[in-house]
């Protein structure tokens, strides 16, 4: 699953990838200073986004020669969407739904 850097407008800092001058790729580019976040409203954002309510999904990809990983997504998301909205972990990090029960 892939996913696209853009410009975060509120910290001005710009995650798209770039090269140095070795060729290295995915070198964020930014003014070296992280702005903090805004908090004032994450509270009311994150209330309205658990009463709002969506269903996740999830995809596990069995590595050969890495650890699996597990990617998951709103179900009801656009591809446009799934570019920024999802979240993966390694193998190890998560456990089956059903052993913890």
């Amino acid at each position: 699953m892939s996913h696209e850097n853009d410009t975060n407008a509120d910290s001005g800092y710009d995650a798209s990838p770039t090269a140095d001058a070795s060729g290295d790729d995915a070198l964020p580019r930014g003014s070296g200073r992280a702005s903090p976040p805004d908090t004032s409203s994450a509270g009311t954002e994150r209330d309205a986004a658990l009463e709002a309510g969506f269903e996740l999904d999830h995809v596990t990809v069995e590595n050969d020669n890495a650890p699996d990983e597990c990617a998951v997504f709103p179900r009801a998301a656009s591809e446009e969407e799934l570019m920024t909205n999802w979240i993966a972990a390694h193998e190890g990090a998560f456990v089956d739904l059903e052993s913890m029960r």
